[in-house]
């Protein structure tokens, strides 16, 4: 567990929408602020322009985690990396990501030119898998990984601060393992892709999210990346049918704060 203790994270969803275009969701994105670290978890198409337009300074992120290679959760990546070779910073910038993580961070840089890894700060790229945490240089936050079954390379993110903790599926198949990694997180932010019967197993439906957050039981569950017919507000209606749990739908703008046993709504939220 992290060393020193921080005062509670703020967490700022980016983007909970998916690949297809939508007006009021960004694909996937997430910010996360706890002391003075900034993560990003994941960079989907809308995160780039979508961090000033909800007031966050892009300028003091330092770790970028990536759960998968899918366009909707890397696409602005490069853009963002551009951005820093800009920014003038001395502070170090972390990247993490899944086993391969360096080999598609090098063809990005074969596609769009060397700049892609100077950002004009002193950067390091980590691999992480299950057998691994990585800890920041401060002891403020570790961050862990688990596979999901979504592609070969995808993982499941989960940050622990001083009394709270995030758990983040990215994109999944119902996994057994994913219950017990997100045990007892502060807030789980989870995939509802697919409606019930679901047609594929890389993806959730209300179903089986419901069942992983009853076995994890999360202080809050937030479901995102919801795919049409469904929407984000009956996936939601869905799940409270088989978990009594705190669950909400993210929105673009929704801002929580996870404190030692609470979860409440950052005052700053954007409306609805």
């Amino acid at each position: 567990m992290p060393a020193e203790v921080d005062d509670g994270a703020h967490l700022t969803v980016l983007g909970s929408g998916t690949l297809l275009p939508d007006g009021a969701r960004g694909s996937a994105s997430y910010h996360l602020r706890s002391g003075t670290h900034r993560l990003l978890l994941d960079a989907g198409p809308g995160t780039h322009h979508g961090l000033p337009r909800a007031g966050l300074d892009w300028r003091g992120i330092d770790t970028v985690a990536i759960s998968h290679y899918h366009p909707d959760h890397v696409t602005d990546l490069p853009a963002l990396l551009a951005a820093f070779r800009f920014a003038e910073l001395s502070t170090p910038l972390t990247l993490l990501g899944p086993r391969g993580f360096e080999d598609y961070l090098e063809r990005l840089a074969a596609l769009h030119g060397p700049w892609i890894l100077e950002p004009s700060r002193p950067l390091t790229v980590v691999e992480l898998d299950e057998t691994e945490t990585w800890v920041s240089a401060e002891g403020i936050l570790s961050v862990s990984v688990r596979p999901t079954p979504h592609t070969e390379e995808s993982v499941a993110y989960r940050v622990d601060g001083s009394g709270w903790s995030l758990g983040y599926t990215g994109d999944t198949g119902p996994h057994p393992d994913l219950h017990e990694f997100f045990r007892d997180c502060t807030v789980l932010v989870s995939e509802c892709s697919i409606d019930d019967p679901p047609e594929m197993d890389t993806h959730l439906s209300p179903r089986s999210v419901a069942a992983m957050a009853s076995a994890a039981q999360p202080g809050a569950l937030v479901v995102s990346h919801v795919y049409p017919p469904l929407t984000p507000e009956g996936a939601v209606a869905r799940i409270r049918e088989r978990y009594d749990g705190r669950v909400s739908a993210a929105r673009d703008g929704l801002r929580l704060r996870l404190l030692e046993g609470a979860v409440t709504v950052d005052p700053q939220a954007a409306p609805p």
